[in-house]
């Protein structure tokens, strides 16, 4: 059976072409005016915690003010998870629809997310058509699919806060929005739930429950806050509204690039977003949006009841200045020194990763929490790297795949400046692509090139693939790199990741890899 669904074909072709080169294949030196903006981007996220997962019905749904302002105003990691992909809408621009809308409006809604500093993930619900009630739609939705499929996505992102688009009540305008406003406030009552989908636990996921979860509000009834979106943006002359609606306006096939932001300002002037659930623990409910992008320092206010964290507060702190160091050092022409800043930073965090075992078996809450920073702590690493000049690609020979196929995989890390990276204390290590449970990965080669190292893969997919349980990306693109210079130290914490020489490696990926490594200064 082949799997037509737009979902497949996207975590796996989109997700295994793309991430790795979107990840690591970034601009590593200063251009004309300062920093690239992907790398600039990826360094601002460096100083605070967690991620904000946006939920809506369809493409075109969202309030793009406010996602750009999150992404790109708070430098928060800003995930939009769509439940459809909008194939039972109309078309005005072309003659595609059902299945072949669905991709166009996917695309759109690709190029819009870009455009707002975000990223977007798709779930297995069909857009059906107009629907008039909660009831109707889930004659046609698997809910307790679908409801694992978000619980799913909150436990991979860990986010601090959960966002959705519709509140779930009459006063949304269809029933599909109903329906995606009810089925978000289950999936966040559930996510921090041990007892709900063990099978998500038993492949390694933690039950995560967001410190907030709020819906885009109407007016201010007293428990919402404005999002700042009239604030100047990074781009000179235009406010978060304005370049979010820039972006809004790739939704060509429902009509959006026919508007201008002033035509239809008065309808969607939705920028407020009300708080509907806050743990009891910890700091009160956000008054404001920069309440959702809590900074390293705070950690131990985030998870109060592991007392011993106050103790690494300064530590943190200085985590914080050195990613803001890294910048500056960055911006003054110096990558090797911008880089080793970034790996004393993760070094710090992976001290204190270490620390969460030291005194015998993790609680839940503590399991947490030191998940959070061994997320940062890899994310310092893949930065470094970035800076250091190194660049990851993969690259598939198909845009589609089958159930029981064999798809060819090429990767290829490529060091672009080896004196940064020699001075760094990076040094190639091999490359990996990890599949899920059940896949085979066949190495077919592997090889040094004269700017780094190349392999090459046969993925052989299992007959009963099904793209609704997969993670994403679904066959995540790694290189290993071994480290020797000081100030840092690479151990490996993985027994896969030892190598012939015997030096200590880190690991980085084409996307967030399980951390699998730590250093420390020395």
């Amino acid at each position: 059976m082949k799997l037509s669904t737009s979902i497949f074909v996207a975590v796996l072709a989109l997700v295994l072409v793309l991430a790795g080169a979107a990840t690591l294949a970034v601009a590593t030196r200063p251009v004309e005016g300062g920093i690239s903006p992907a790398l600039q981007r990826k360094l601002q996220r460096l100083p605070q915690w967690g991620s904000i997962i946006y939920i809506t019905a369809h493409p075109d749904d969202e309030s793009a003010g406010t996602l750009t302002y999150l992404a790109r105003g708070l430098h928060q990691r800003v995930v939009l998870l769509c439940l459809t992909r909008g194939e039972g809408g109309q078309n005005q621009t072309g003659s595609e629809l059902g299945e072949e809308l669905g991709w166009v409006r996917t695309r759109e809604l690709q190029r819009a997310v870009a455009g707002y500093g975000a990223e977007v993930r798709f779930t297995g619900a069909v857009d059906f058509g107009y629907s008039k009630s909660v009831e109707e739609t889930l004659r046609f939705w698997d809910e307790e699919k679908l409801v694992g499929e978000l619980v799913r996505q909150i436990r991979e992102l860990k986010p601090v806060a959960v966002i959705s688009n519709w509140s779930g009540t009459e006063r949304d305008s269809a029933g599909q929005h109903r329906a995606a406003g009810v089925l978000t406030r289950k999936a966040f009552a559930l996510a921090g739930d041990p007892n709900a989908f063990p099978e998500q636990l038993a492949r390694g996921l933690l039950p995560w429950q967001p410190r907030y979860f709020l819906i885009r509000g109407r007016s201010d009834d007293g428990q919402s806050f404005e999002v700042p979106v009239r604030q100047p943006s990074p781009v000179p002359g235009k406010t978060f509204e304005e370049l979010g609606w820039e972006a809004f306006q790739n939704h060509r096939s429902q009509g959006m690039h026919r508007f201008k932001l002033a035509d239809v300002r008065r309808f969607i002037r939705r920028y407020r977003l009300r708080v509907e659930a806050t743990l009891r623990q910890g700091p009160p409910a956000p008054t404001s949006a920069a309440d959702l992008a809590p900074d390293l320092a705070a950690l131990p206010d985030l998870f109060p009841s592991l007392g011993w964290l106050e103790n690494w507060r300064e530590r943190l702190a200085q985590a914080t200045a050195l990613a803001r160091e890294s910048v500056e050092t960055l911006e003054a022409s110096q990558p090797d020194q911008a880089a080793l800043k970034l790996v004393q930073a993760a070094g710090l965090l992976a001290a204190l990763r270490r620390e969460f075992s030291s005194d015998g078996e993790l609680t839940l809450e503590a399991d947490r929490a030191q998940a959070w920073v061994a997320d940062k702590e890899e994310e310092f690493l893949q930065a470094a790297a970035a800076v250091a000049g190194l660049q990851l690609q993969a690259l598939t020979d198909r845009a589609t795949v089958t159930p029981g196929e064999r798809v060819w995989v090429g990767l290829a890390l490529k060091v672009t400046d080896p004196e940064v990276a020699q001075a760094v204390g990076f040094e190639p290590g091999g490359l990996q692509l990890v599949a899920p449970d059940g896949w085979r990965v066949e190495p077919l080669l592997s090889e040094s090139t004269p700017s780094g190292q190349r392999a090459e893969f046969a993925l052989h997919i299992p007959e009963n693939a099904d793209p609704q349980t997969l993670p994403v990306p679904v066959a995540p693109a790694r290189a290993r790199l071994r480290g020797s210079k000081r100030p840092t130290v690479f151990e490996s914490a993985s027994p896969t990741s030892s190598t012939a020489s015997g030096s200590p490696e880190s690991t980085f990926g084409a996307s967030r890899p399980k951390c699998t490594t730590s250093s420390e200064p020395n």
